[in-house]
């Protein structure tokens, strides 16, 4: 057989491969892009809010009255505020450092 018609054989292989492979990597995009536009609108919630550690306080709260109840929900929510209390101003001092 000639050379030029096996690399023409090889070409066509080569190219329905590639045909599947695109439509394999297409179906595994498609099927990812709903968890990741959560994860996206996650990501612009986050950058609109003013206080992000009232969200993250919220957000943990959700977590434990859900598995836990109310009781130990109010004395960790309190724990969590305390703290975010004392860290924020030097979060907010490292952070303006940072920008200067």
């Amino acid at each position: 057989m000639n050379k030029r018609k096996i690399l023409a054989q090889q070409r066509r292989i080569l190219l329905a491969q590639s045909a599947v492979q695109r439509e394999l990597l297409a179906n595994q995009v498609h099927a990812l892009m709903r968890p990741l536009s959560w994860v996206d609108k996650g990501l612009t919630l986050i950058q609109h809010v003013k206080k992000p550690a009232m969200l993250a306080g919220f957000i943990f709260s959700l977590f434990t009255l859900k598995s836990q109840g109310l009781p130990p929900l109010i004395s960790k929510s309190f724990m969590v505020w305390q703290t975010a209390r004392r860290i924020l101003p030097t979060l907010r001092e490292m952070v303006a450092r940072f920008r200067v």
